[in-house]
């Protein structure tokens, strides 16, 4: 996670996160990545949060090991979601100390995210003209008439998923 979280601070080209489709969620280090896009835009009746650490296979960590990634994490979030306001960083920072969750509408109310777009031509739409700051200045987003190149899986892509969430495949 911190290396995706830096990578994305030090690109220049900005990085849009979009929580989608309906239903899904940026948990636990999902809400790290998508606080740290330039802009980041949820889809209604998704949720993001419950960010608290836990051990590799779920579990708690010991209460030393705990407090230090618990401090970790909330100043990596202050640091990336200052730029929101003091609502946002303190709805960060509970999503890790709390595990607090919540919906599009209520990270939108607070200024953790910049959108809510049903689909991704709402987004576009939405955030066309959206400036953003980026390790190299402002840059104006233009994506009105963005041209879409969807990409497939490679095989190999597929089977890392599967091997690394077997819960991902489906029959």
């Amino acid at each position: 996670m911190n290396e995706m979280v830096q990578d994305i601070r030090a690109s220049r080209i900005p990085v849009i996160v979009y929580v989608a489709p309906r239903g899904a969620m940026a948990g636990s280090a999902g809400t790290v990545i998508t606080l740290a896009g330039h802009a980041a835009a949820m889809a209604p009746e998704t949720a993001i949060g419950a960010a608290s650490p836990v051990d590799s296979e779920g579990k708690d960590l010991g209460e030393t090991m705990e407090a230090k990634e618990k401090n970790i994490l909330k100043a990596t979030v202050r640091s990336i979601a200052e730029r929101r306001g003091p609502e946002a960083v303190a709805l960060a920072e509970m999503t890790i100390e709390e595990a607090r969750a919540v919906s599009a509408s209520e990270a939108l109310d607070a200024g953790l995210i910049d959108f809510v777009a049903s689909d991704l031509d709402s987004l576009l739409e939405q955030i066309d003209a959206f400036t953003v700051e980026t390790v190299v200045g402002e840059k104006t987003l233009h994506t009105a008439r963005a041209n879409l190149d969807f990409l497939d899986q490679s095989f190999i892509e597929k089977l890392l998923g599967v091997l690394t969430n077997p819960l991902s495949f489906t029959y």
